[in-house]
């Protein structure tokens, strides 16, 4: 899947503001006075007569100046639009960041509008899901019903996006790729703005998650994921979960320093993003297991039970990881990479083929070519020695 980068995102959107924005900005003493970026000003760009702003720069320009209250002054900003080209980026910016009631106003508000009618239908669906109204099947259902009669480009892409996201989450990776390619000729006839960058980024998110976790491309996957950190358009949201990529990219390469960079990166954006629980789940699983796996020594305070029976092997304590791993099982939470760890636990090749075949079956295709490399060092050292593993 060949993908041209520049021509997604658009010349003008890849810097976070223009010179033009920056200027204006200054003239109005607003650039690098973070004590004038209020509530009250909020409502005032949202004027007709600041109408010259696009709504990207004026979040650009409210991350760079007041980023710790972003959300909660762009939320100011969209409900106080009458410009119609901004409230549908509206839209996506809601839908973006997961303002719920934020989304919900705009959805009860223009429903009944003849230009908002089809983004008021399509985000009603995103609502339900963010309510869990919907499965993630559901979802693609819907998504494919909707596709059959909404005509606005905008919603098309956004619909297949939708449904390639849902299929991703069931580890159907070839059915989102299909998908993707058709989000991608989309987004290339899309105006240059706010949508159109939020709606690549997260194309390139998924694409790079198709390779890692479906195809084990780490190479495909280290360039998708690039793409949405290296682009200032992409919203931190998106960045955050490209960077917890591009850690494990990084850990397939045993490439220590860059995974604890990226994981730290990704760690820094869920605590400023309010990714509460993706944080905590950084923090205790995902980014332990990546150092467990370039075998580094840690302390095991408030790592998950799993990574814990991952370092004592780490550490070469395997009684003491095999009787965590019995308590785990007995307690009903067998898991293939438990399969995995009694594998590297009790050096018996039996456990890595079962994890193996677990893991092709599953949605961690990058982590099989790990596991094949312990399952043939183990195989060696056997027969090596005589015996059998």
């Amino acid at each position: 899947m060949t993908i041209n980068y520049a021509m997604l995102f658009g010349a003008e959107t890849i810097r976070r503001m223009t010179k033009e924005t920056e200027v204006r900005l200054a003239e109005m003493d607003l650039w690098k006075n973070d004590k004038e970026w209020t509530d009250t000003l909020m409502k005032k760009l949202a004027r007709e007569d600041f109408l010259t702003f696009d709504f990207d720069q004026v979040a650009y320009a409210v991350k760079k100046m007041a980023k710790p209250l972003m959300v909660e002054l762009m939320n100011e900003y969209i409900l106080s639009l009458r410009s119609l080209p901004h409230i549908k980026d509206a839209f996506e910016f809601a839908t973006v960041f997961q303002q719920k009631e934020v989304l919900k106003y705009l959805v009860d508000r223009y429903e009944n509008d003849e230009h908002l009618t089809e983004y008021a239908t399509v985000f009603r669906l995103v609502l339900r899901f963010f309510d869990d109204e919907l499965t993630n099947n559901e979802l693609i259902d819907e998504a494919r019903h909707f596709t059959s009669f909404v005509k606005d480009p905008v919603m098309r892409v956004r619909l297949k996006l939708f449904a390639a996201d849902a299929h991703c989450h069931l580890g159907q990776f070839q059915e989102a790729l299909l998908l993707l390619e058709d989000v991608v000729e989309g987004i290339y006839a899309l105006e240059v703005g706010y949508t159109k960058s939020a709606l690549a980024s997260r194309t390139f998110l998924l694409v790079g998650n198709c390779f890692l976790y479906g195809k084990g491309s780490v190479e495909n996957a280290n360039l998708n994921y690039l793409a949405v950190i290296a682009t200032n358009a992409t919203p931190d949201t998106v960045k955050l979960a490209a960077n917890h990529g591009m850690g494990l990219v990084m850990m397939c390469k045993n490439d220590r320093s860059q995974c604890a960079f990226y994981f730290e990166e990704a760690i820094r954006k869920a605590k400023e993003t309010g990714q509460h629980a993706y944080r905590e789940c950084l923090e205790r699983e995902y980014y332990p297991f990546a150092r467990n796996i370039l075998g580094e020594k840690f302390g095991l305070e408030g790592v998950m039970q799993k990574e814990q029976v991952h370092q004592y092997i780490v550490r070469g304590e395997y009684e003491k990881s095999l009787r965590l791993i019995e308590e785990l099982e007995a307690a009903g939470k067998s898991s293939h990479f438990l399969t995995w760890y009694k594998g590297k636990a009790t050096g018996k090749s039996e456990y890595f083929r079962t994890a193996l075949e677990q893991f092709k079956q599953g949605r961690y295709m990058f982590l099989t070519s790990l596991i094949q490399q312990e399952l043939e060092k183990f195989e060696g050292l056997s027969a090596d020695v005589g015996g059998d593993v």
